[in-house]
């Protein structure tokens, strides 16, 4: 596996420095903050980073040894100055952000400058996050793909358990072995046994040809059974047969079929509950969770949704060409929301976003409604994003108002008014 590029930065805020540092790690960089020239200039020495983050200007004038290692220089800024970029230009800066409100944009340039391996974290960027319960899962996750014992992921709808399972699968000695997933539920309890075991043909009205079930298309691999809280009792010992079969026979069979398979299982039902209760069979609760893992609700960890919110955003910049960012004090409502549906909801939430809006900046008025009545409006200057939703859309179409109001779905008079309101003249000075 390739190492991290390493990271350097350097801030006045600390607080800020090691939110930065969380973000960086988060998405596959070895970040290194340091509070000091005498400790930036000593860690420069002995860390050999591909790039270096610093949020003033002097720290560079100080530290000649930065500008001669030929490592490019990004600066973070927290207003927007004339004066302030030219003398990072002169200083040997390569670009420099706004902070945070162009994050998004400084991460796209941080990849750009020092790309990251395509093997170097992939399990932490698709389980995204840097809270303490996120990361004992992604620890879990390594450790059961070390062994060959079955796993059973629980968690709540949309909190990642098939990703994780496919990871456990991927990282583990039967990667080059074929992942089969079942949704247990879904499928009707007369059809599971052939399901599962397979047929031969004629074994039943229909049975036109032969079936390999899923014990035998995932020989050698991981066979992913969902949803298996959700069994009858009468699924529930059709399940229990696949492990206790040895050998395994189609239905109307008389033939063995060889069948090795690893079983993880996942449910968002509690199953110690359900097997207390006699709702499910404790030697199948025993055979399924030999490891358990379980994967935190998104209300849990509210310190990963920026995280995961830019995480979309990549992938929604990606998907459809062109750069958008959540303001400020949208994301600060996107943290209180409880999130019911989890990360999946999120996602869905950020994609939805992009479809309905093509705004540089994207305000609380740019969510989908029902999600908006879901939370009051912001409590801190809604006109604050509003404001930088017009400077936005007024830059993109040069100042066009006629094309500013229309998509912003405004008449040109409401355009105009929200012009003098926010004191905007052309060139959005005030």
């Amino acid at each position: 596996m390739a190492a991290s590029p390493a990271i350097l930065l350097n801030g006045r805020n600390t607080a800020s420095a090691a939110a930065l540092c969380t973000i960086l790690n988060a998405t596959g960089y070895k970040a290194v903050s340091t509070a000091s020239l005498r400790e930036f200039s000593k860690v420069l020495q002995a860390l050999d980073p591909a790039l270096i983050v610093v949020d003033d200007v002097d720290i560079i004038l100080a530290c000649p040894a930065a500008t001669a290692s030929n490592v490019p220089i990004l600066l973070l800024a927290l207003d927007e100055s004339e004066a302030r970029a030219v003398r990072a230009l002169r200083c040997g800066v390569a670009d420099y952000f706004r902070w945070p409100e162009e994050r998004q944009s400084f991460l796209e340039r941080v990849r750009q400058l020092a790309p990251v391996a395509a093997g170097s974290d992939e399990l932490g960027r698709a389980l995204v996050g840097e809270s303490r319960a996120i990361q004992e899962v992604r620890r879990q996750v390594r450790q059961a793909a070390l062994s060959d014992c079955n796993v059973l992921l629980v968690g709540e709808t949309g909190t990642g358990k098939e990703l994780a399972a496919g990871f456990i699968h991927s990282m583990s000695r039967r990667a080059s072995r074929p992942f089969v997933s079942m949704n247990c539920a879904a499928i009707p309890e007369t059809l599971l046994e052939s399901e599962l075991f397979g047929y031969e043909k004629g074994a039943f009205t229909g049975a036109a040809t032969a079936y390999d079930g899923k014990l035998q298309q995932a020989h050698g691999g991981t066979l992913f059974l969902d949803e298996v809280g959700d069994m009858s009792p009468v699924a529930q010992a059709k399940v229990l047969r696949a492990f206790e079969s040895k050998p395994v026979y189609r239905l109307g069979g008389r033939t063995p079929v060889v069948s090795d398979v690893r079983f993880v299982a996942a449910t968002n039902a509690d199953l110690e509950v359900a097997t207390a209760e006699q709702r499910f069979r404790s030697d199948l609760f025993f055979r399924l969770s030999v490891a358990h893992i379980r994967l935190p609700a998104l209300r849990e960890r509210p310190d990963d949704i920026p995280l995961l919110v830019d995480h979309f955003v990549r992938e929604c910049s990606g998907k459809y060409k062109r750069q958008q960012e959540f303001s400020r004090s949208t994301m600060k409502q996107l943290v209180r929301h409880a999130w019911p549906g989890n990360v999946r909801e999120l996602k869905n939430l950020v994609e939805a976003t992009f479809v309905n809006s093509r705004s540089r900046w994207l305000s609380w008025a740019d969510l989908p409604a029902h999600f908006r009545r879901q939370l009051p409006a912001p409590l801190d200057k809604p006109w604050i994003d509003d404001r930088e939703r017009l400077l936005s859309v007024l830059a993109e179409t040069q100042w066009n108002k006629s094309e500013a109001a229309n998509r912003l779905n405004w008449s040109r008079m409401t355009l105009y008014r929200k012009l003098a309101k926010y004191k905007v003249v052309n060139g959005g000075k005030l």
